[in-house]
Parts: C-alpha cells; structure tokens; sequence
C-alpha cells in the first residue's frame, strides 16, 4: 500500500488514463474513481475526479473534506454507530441541493437502497436534457 507522500501527480494520471482503458473502448474525460476502507471506527478513504463524499450523522450532511486544487484526495474520517456515508458522482451532488438529500438519507423509515434510488429518482424528477449521471451510493454504518 503506498503512503500519502509516496503518490505523484503522475502515478494519479497513469491510475485513470489504465481505468478508462480497462472500462471504456474510447477515451472518457471524466471519469472518477473513490476507493473507501472501513478500519474499526474510521474511514480512510482516496478519490480522483468529481465523486464527493458526505457524512451523514442523524439530520446533518458534513462534506468530508477534499482539496479543491488537486485531483486526487486521500483522507480519513471517524465514525459512529449508525452514521450514513454518501458517496455521489458529479450528476448527482451538483444537481441535488444538500436539503433534498437530507431529507431522503435522515428520514429512517426506509432501507438504505431505498434511500439511495429516493436521490436517484429526486434527480430523475427534474427532468434535466443534459444529465449525464446520477451515481449515488450510500453506506449505513453498523
């Protein structure tokens, strides 16, 4: 496993110049990647591209904290019992303003896939042309 100081700018381009290649016939230019461990009550977690991660604890949505000058981002998180873990591409945390999604992953009646497709179907609702995606992934901590 490399170190934080051990990753180059240019290890993270040859990282999602070989994702494309593996995913995708034809070059896509915004392609992201979030890699997320769970160690005990912590979260470690690395990114590259427009993927946002948010905390959810009770009825409050915390961006997890990201550099806004780089293209990757390593960092950690503590965790508590029966936190919520957001992790949404571009098309979804763009498009969806923070109380709509508060409203969807605070509200506990629903499982967490069910929570997951409510954002999904938030964004589905608006009816945008030029949407691209809506990738959203939620994680209920145990």
């Amino acid at each position: 496993m490399l170190a934080d100081k051990d990753v180059t700018l240019e290890t993270i381009v040859n990282i999602n110049k070989r994702l494309q290649e593996l995913f995708y016939i034809n070059p896509v230019p915004r392609l992201s990647l979030t890699v997320a461990l769970f160690i005990e009550c912590e979260l470690r977690f690395f990114t590259v591209g427009g993927n946002r991660l948010f905390l959810y604890n009770g009825h409050n949505e915390r961006l997890i904290d990201y550099d806004n000058e780089s293209p990757y981002f390593f960092g950690k998180c503590e965790l508590n019992y029966k936190n919520v873990i957001g992790i949404y591409s571009a098309g979804a945390h763009t498009v969806t303003h923070p109380m709509e999604r508060i409203k969807i992953v605070g509200y506990s009646g629903d499982t967490i896939s069910d929570k997951a497709q409510g954002i999904v179907d938030v964004i589905a609702a608006k009816g945008l042309q030029s949407q691209l995606n809506a990738t959203t992934l939620l994680i209920e901590v145990r």
